[in-house]
């Protein structure tokens, strides 16, 4: 047994809400071990070198960690519409064959705390002028990323989503918490078709957040397409990296690409990018 598996035996109850962080050059997985002692919802780090932002990260996954109050407790009790509607793509942008209802798709993938509470703090600690959101899904992140730029009074949300049934019911919970917000472009349509002429028309990026199909292939696309749109020193944030569609082949290319200054694993789950 490795010292990292001995420490997490000893302290995984100890650990629930505390935020652990290792460098470790070269980059190896000690991650591994939070999902299989289940630390969440505490995080842990792995972070490949380091950088003057991780600070930020560490102290918006620290805040992250601590239970909601106010704005963030009344997204977090929100279920959304139980609505019967079909959506048309799985969870991976393939079309359906089969009648699945938005009740029966918000379960598969539904984006949760202290996931979403991570966007929001670090969103606010950004002060971003422009965001970009791959894959709206009933609007869990869209919500949190516009609370923290209300917040600040301050930036732009730009979010894509294929699947109609989805991007509507999304834009009711937005217009919910947030009915006379200036602050939201939502785009339908896939990454592919979309992506080109909205990057063109919204110039520099300062974050963004990649939460499509966890394909590799278009986990790479996305990468690709924005890099160079994203601002020096901006963040890209990309979920469900360690995904068993092996999004991880493509999470190791983007983490090595030159065009990275830094990265680093939150819980084995999302993986974010510093622009160089």
């Amino acid at each position: 047994m490795t010292s990292f598996a001995r420490m997490f035996r000893r302290r995984s109850v100890s650990l629930q809400r505390k935020v652990i962080w290792a460098t470790v050059p070269p980059y190896h997985r000690p991650h591994a071990f939070v999902g299989r002692f289940r630390l969440e919802p505490g995080a842990f780090v792995v972070a490949d070198g380091d950088h003057p932002l991780f600070a930020r990260i560490r102290r918006d996954l620290t805040a992250a960690l601590v239970p909601p109050q106010a704005l963030l407790a009344e997204l977090e009790t929100y279920q959304g519409e139980a609505s019967e509607l079909p959506v048309e793509h799985d969870p991976h942008g393939q079309r359906l064959d089969r009648t699945v209802t938005a009740r029966e798709d918000r379960k598969q993938i539904v984006f949760r705390p202290p996931f979403t509470r991570f966007l929001y703090y670090l969103a606010r600690d950004l002060r971003p002028e422009h965001v970009l959101e791959c894959g709206t899904g009933y609007g869990e992140s869209s919500l949190h990323i516009l609370a923290a730029l209300e917040h600040a009074n301050h930036g732009h949300l730009h979010t894509v989503e294929l699947d109609p049934t989805r991007r509507h019911l999304a834009l009711e919970a937005i217009d919910r918490f947030f009915p006379d917000t200036r602050r939201l472009t939502s785009v339908g349509g896939s990454f592919a078709d979309v992506l080109p002429e909205l990057v063109e028309s919204v110039g520099p990026l300062d974050l963004v957040f990649e939460d499509g199909p966890h394909t590799p292939e278009v986990t790479l696309d996305v990468f690709n397409r924005l890099v160079d749109a994203v601002r020096p020193g901006g963040v890209l944030i990309f979920d469900d990296v360690q995904h068993e569609k092996g999004n991880n082949r493509a999470w190791s290319e983007i983490r090595s690409d030159p065009r990275v200054a830094a990265s680093l694993e939150i819980n084995a789950r999302l993986g974010v990018c510093v622009r160089a």
